[in-house]
């Protein structure tokens, strides 16, 4: 509510309440009005302001004191970072580090505060980035579905810093973009057995979460099960005593206190002697690690040693779970038979006593006396015979649920493992013989048998040092015997409850037999063997290039078949993309692409054609003669035109480019200038727009109203008609397709049915001169079709005798004279006639007309006759014969150029990795829906030896 201002006139610095100022406004403007209102006199005492202070108010200097506070607090506080509310204002987070209290700074309005401000929610899915050789589903141009593609090359983009991706069709490696946006890529959905082990992943997950949580609630469960049983058992004890419990709360806390301090001891004991088995059992397992590794025969991973590690350690537990839980048995057993052989002991010394003293008949009237006090001294003393029936007799009370639950020798327990098998403890601590029989009928099988023997016999060993070292008796005679006689056995003493769980139980832990380092439930082994086992046969992956290489055959290799398919696939496969990366002579590289299998083959052509250099990109270009040359061989191939076609009804072809191959004499270090020509273009149709001048209507509307007041309604209808046909217009352009450069003419299309193709340009070998260049080799371009196929590029001497010419078509030229225009008949056919050709320069066509080729002289363009458009003529080739030891020219042969035999080399487009389809200096294929424009020319240099 303050400002704090500086004069810098008298250098004082004061305060304005802004309130109080806009008060006092209001407070002058109200005594003005009343003065004008009621005529008052206005006042000359001076106005005494109060919202003007020389020393800061109390305000300020709290607030001061306050964001001086503050600043103090930042300046010893971390700065942890900043972030954005919810409105997009800018905060900082700091921590105070004395109080390690959060607080929170915004610079822009300098506010503090130690709640932390609201921010946007962030919990969006995190975008997955692709990797080179990832396979991604793309839709390219042209198709209706998703298809299956791979990374190639992974881009920045400058502007808004996105991953842009370079993909490739996966079965049509043709097919191939770039710059690729990542929301335009989709991850391929997982199928097979990927699909399955993710279902598999997701259902061992659910079941070992329900799992932890069972354990929990039954812990929990066991836990106050047995709390409530201590607070009943206290209470009893009480009761006993003479005790009655009054209050609730007294009994809870000695309960508390009770439990408090029993689970606290019996907690220390526990880990205690959990600390001392756990080292013991960490020095086997390690032991037994060794083994398995010694006697493996594949390698091991670092993660098979680790499940193998948890494998053995939870074997080991489990061993010594059953070892306590037998020595306990065992120790029950023992005290129960001490305790009947006492009793016995006892009743006989009182009946040898008492037979010395009296009859056999008052001996036997005693003993049933004898029986019958100690049963009723028992009764008084609230003892009970065992419900069992094993005839012991316990206290009522917590002795007798002691007894009944976990000492009587005649109660059913259930297997410990969990199978459906059900004994008596008595049964399941019986004496039972274990007997192992080994087959040996021949020397052979002996060997064999010997090491299942050693195997067995180890496995007992370690059993006995796991703990049954009472239990378990192998003697040396028998183990002797055992390569003497065909069958030998070997007995194992033990407990039945042992040989069950470790020999018989279906719930029983094994061991898998591909060595998969899991152990599983003897009744889910199939089941392991068959879908879970990591070792199972799996079905083979292949080659996806077409090499039918085999990757995989174990599930367990899926991941890294996979990973070794794409390496074979981008590195070895001999189908796979390469590029090549040949360098020419100006500079420039092949980076034509083919598979490995053809690299040698297209490196060889590289090679042959060291001495050769081919230009078959449109432009100039400098050729130096090497030192000590003085003749080369040139091969040239002027341009195609392009093709044209009356729509839907017929088409035309461009006519192909003339050959011309010359040995000419040249001097070393001089300098030749080659210019390759490009194709003529592809015929482009013109429009047709009918229109109606609306201004012209609006005029004649006023004065057509007077003149119709007179007329009647039909005659007023038939006015309006004629006026709107008299004034329809019709709005037309003609489509223009450019020729080839240099030299082509260019073809024009009239209305929006007709297209005519393009001249072809010429290619040129020429000197450098100080007073210019100077021709020696012109290879004369094809003409442009239209609705009729254009000339072909032709010799020095110009089209070959007795070849038949339509009028309508632009003639060829010869080294000498132009080619004149096609026939355009009368201005009715066309608006503008076809004109001449000149030199190094086709004519253009009429206004359905095609364009004539370039060369030394350029053939005439394309005439006009109703219902058919002329193509144009081919233009001359040209040899300077002083320089020419020996030459050969062959005119094109239709849409075909010349030369077929002189081996053409395939047409490129703006680079040598560009190719268009056909031959260098092949003419547009007509048709008479679409039009395609020529092939560029090419200029060929062959050195000595190499010709």
């Amino acid at each position: 509510n303050y400002i704090e201002y500086f004069n810098s006139f008298i250098e004082i610095v004061f305060y304005v309440y802004v309130q109080g100022v806009e008060e006092e406004q209001a407070a002058l403007l109200l005594q003005r009005l009343y003065r004008q209102i009621h005529k008052k006199p206005i006042s000359i005492e001076p106005w005494l302001s109060t919202a003007f202070f020389v020393d800061p108010p109390e305000e300020v200097y709290q607030s001061c004191r306050l964001l001086a506070g503050w600043a103090y607090l930042r300046r010893r506080a971390r700065n942890l970072g900043d972030f954005r509310d919810v409105h997009g204002v800018e905060w900082e987070e700091y921590a105070d580090t004395t109080s390690s209290e959060y607080f929170y700074w915004s610079e822009d309005s300098n506010n503090y505060s130690w709640e932390k401000p609201e921010v946007p929610d962030r919990s969006k899915k995190v975008v997955e980035l692709f990797e080179v050789g990832d396979e991604v589903l793309y839709r390219f141009p042209g198709m209706t579905r998703d298809e299956l593609a791979i990374v190639t090359r992974i881009r920045t983009d400058d502007e808004t810093g996105d991953d842009m991706y370079d993909v490739v069709h996966k079965i049509k490696p043709e097919l191939q973009l770039k710059w690729i946006a990542h929301i335009e890529l989709k991850r391929p959905p997982l199928e097979g057995d990927a699909l399955l082990l993710k279902r598999y992943e997701q259902i061992w997950r659910r079941q070992i979460k329900r799992n932890h949580e069972g354990l929990h609630r039954k812990k929990k469960r066991e836990r106050e099960k047995q709390l409530l049983y201590e607070m009943e058992r206290l209470k009893e004890i009480k009761i006993l005593n003479g005790v009655i419990p009054n209050s609730k709360g007294d009994t809870a806390s000695i309960m508390r206190g009770r439990v408090l301090r029993v689970t606290t001891e019996k907690q220390e004991i526990i880990d205690e002697k959990e600390l001392n088995e756990g080292k013991i059992r960490k020095q086997l397992v390690k032991v037994r690690v060794e083994q398995i590794k010694a006697e493996s025969t594949i390698q091991l991973t670092r993660a098979d040693i680790l499940s193998l590690t948890r494998a053995v350690d939870t074997q080991l537990q489990m061993k010594d779970r059953i070892e306590a839980r037998h020595k306990l048995q065992l120790q029950l057993k023992e005290d129960n038979e001490r305790k009947q052989l006492q009793r016995y002991q006892l009743e006989e010394t009182l009946r040898t006593i008492e037979s010395y003293m009296t009859t056999p008949r008052s001996l036997a009237r005693r003993q049933i006396i004898r029986y019958c006090h100690i049963a009723m001294q028992r009764q008084k003393d609230k003892y009970i015979i065992c419900d069992w029936g094993c005839g012991e007799w316990i206290k009522m009370g917590y002795d007798q649920l002691d007894h009944t639950l976990n000492r009587c020798m005649r109660r059913i327990l259930p297997c410990p493992q969990g199978c459906d098998k059900k004994l008596t403890e008595e049964e399941w601590l019986s004496n039972y013989d274990h007997t192992i029989v080994y087959d040996s009928d021949s020397d052979s099988d002996h060997e064999i048998d010997e090491n299942s023997v050693n195997m067995k016999r180890m496995k007992l060993q370690r059993t006995t040092k796991v703990g049954m070292q009472n239990n378990s008796n192998i003697t040396a005679n028998q183990t002797n015997s055992l390569t003497n006689t065909s069958k030998e056995s070997i007995v194992q003493k033990m407990t039945y409850q042992h040989y069950h769980e470790t020999e018989e139980c279906p719930k029983r832990l094994v061991y898998c037999p591909r060595q998969c380092l899991e152990w599983i439930a003897f009744e889910d082994l199939d089941r392991h063997l068959d879908i879970q086992c990591t070792k199972r046969p799996a079905k083979p992956i292949y080659c996806r290039l077409g090499c039918n290489k085999e990757f995989g055959g174990l599930v367990e290799k899926l991941i890294q078949s996979e990973d070794d398919r794409l390496v074979h696939e981008s590195e070895e496969c001999i189908y796979r993309l390469v590029k090549c990366n040949w360098r020419y002579e100006d500079g420039k590289y092949c980076a034509a692409q083919m598979q490995a299998k053809d690299r040698d083959e297209h490196r060889d052509y590289h090679l042959s054609q060291l001495g050769i250099t081919s230009y078959k990109v449109p432009g100039t270009y400098i050729y130096k003669i090497p030192s000590k040359t003085t003749k080369i061989k040139v091969q040239a191939w002027g341009a195609g035109g392009g093709s044209g076609h009356f729509k839907h009804r017929r088409g035309g072809s461009g006519g192909g480019g003339a050959f011309v191959e010359v040995i000419v004499t040249v001097e070393p270090y001089e300098v030749l200038e080659i210019t390759v020509g490009s194709g003529g273009g592809a015929g482009a149709v013109g429009t047709e727009i009918e229109i109606v001048d609306l201004d012209y209507q609006r005029e004649e509307s006023k004065s057509r109203m007077k003149q119709q007041m007179y007329l009647s309604k039909e005659q007023r209808l038939q006015k309006n008609i004629e006026v709107l046909n008299n004034k329809e217009i019709i709005d037309s352009t003609c489509g223009v397709t450019p020729g080839g450069q240099p030299g082509g003419g260019d073809g024009f299309g009239g209305g929006g049915l007709w297209a005519a193709g393009g001249g072809g340009g010429y290619s040129i070998i020429s000197k450098r001169t100080p007073k210019g260049n100077h021709a020696l080799i012109v290879a004369g371009g094809g003409g442009g079709g239209c609705s009729l196929d254009g000339l072909p590029g032709v010799g020095m001497d110009g089209i070959l005798p007795g070849t038949k010419i339509d009028l309508i078509n632009g003639h060829s030229a010869t080294c000498q004279n132009p080619g004149n225009a096609g026939d355009s008949g009368s201005i009715l056919n066309s608006k503008w006639a076809a004109l001449d050709g000149s030199q190094w320069q086709g004519g253009h066509g009429s206004e359905f007309g095609a364009g004539g080729g370039g060369g030394y002289f350029g053939g005439g363009g394309g005439g006009t006759t109703p219902g058919l458009g002329g193509g144009g003529g081919g233009g001359a080739s040209y040899v300077y014969l002083p320089r020419a030891n020996d030459h050969v020219i062959v005119m094109g042969q239709g849409y075909m150029p010349g030369g077929l035999q002189h081996d053409p080399p395939d047409a490129v487009g703006i680079g040598d990795w560009d190719k268009v389809g056909g031959i260098v200096g092949q003419g547009g294929l007509g048709n008479a829906e679409t039009t395609h424009s020529g092939n560029n020319g090419c200029v060929r240099i062959f050195k000595p030896g190499h010709y």
